[in-house]
């Protein structure tokens, strides 16, 4: 059995410690400590303590599993068009108020039809330049503010003259073409704004749900002249319509 140094607790005994092998009832090995303190006077003094060997466990490791990372967030693509300026920056609209969009009878010949369906998109062009000046294929539609003014000769009535048709269209993304485009585009001269700054056109995207049809009339000339609408059919479909009804 090995024994350990001795060492001295005081200068007046010695201290020698001494293991002994134990085995219990169930089998398991101990041992007794066995500390034999040598004092002055030849008296030996014995303490016994029992422990258990520390003995390495045979079983598998269980680690806690490593707490789940959030998923990363996905940017989604945003849903909101986007104008190009001449500058080539990408712009969101003004607002979403809409306007009063002029048609010609050719092109529309059973408005009720539309008012059910909606106006189809068209174009690919969502440069606001190329739209005012008529240039290009545009994703955007013309609209006012107004639905005629006689003095100044504006408004959508005045657009397709006597039996078009005017249609108002709310709740849509819209784009001032006078303010986006104000001193923003380059001449030789400098910079410029819309050359068709009298007409206030606003634009707005090519296609216009059925639900954002509030109403629609055909333009009349009256006994002096000027372009005018004087009766408006309602749009059953209009979403406005529905939330006043509930």
């Amino acid at each position: 059995m090995p024994l350990r140094p001795f060492r001295f607790r005081r200068p007046t005994g010695l201290q020698l410690r001494v293991l002994a092998p134990l085995r219990s009832a169930a089998g398991v090995p101990q041992f007794v400590l066995a500390t034999l303190i040598l004092l002055q006077g030849a008296r030996v003094e014995a303490r016994f303590s029992l422990f258990k060997p520390r003995r390495e466990s045979t079983s598998p490791k269980v680690t806690a599993p490593a707490p789940a990372l959030a998923p990363a967030k996905t940017r989604l693509p945003s849903l909101v068009p986007r104008a190009i300026l001449p500058d080539g920056r990408r712009v969101g609209p003004d607002n979403h108020g809409g306007g009063y969009y002029g048609c010609s009878s050719r092109r529309v010949q059973d408005p009720g039809r539309v008012a059910r369906t909606g106006f189809p998109v068209r174009g690919d062009d969502w440069r606001l330049l190329e739209h005012a000046e008529q240039r290009g294929n545009s994703a955007f539609r013309g609209t006012t503010q107004i639905v005629s003014d006689p003095v100044t000769g504006n408004g959508a009535a005045y657009w397709d003259r006597e039996g078009g048709w005017v249609f108002e269209i709310r709740g849509v993304p819209t784009w001032n073409i006078n303010s986006q485009l104000g001193g923003r585009v380059e001449t030789p001269g400098g910079f410029r704004g819309n050359t068709m700054h009298g007409e206030q056109e606003n634009a707005i995207v090519s296609k216009v749900p059925p639900e954002k049809i509030k109403r629609y009339g055909r333009v009349v000339e009256d006994s002096m002249g000027r372009l005018l609408v004087r009766e408006w059919t309602q749009n059953p479909t209009y979403e406005g319509l529905r939330r006043e009804a509930k």
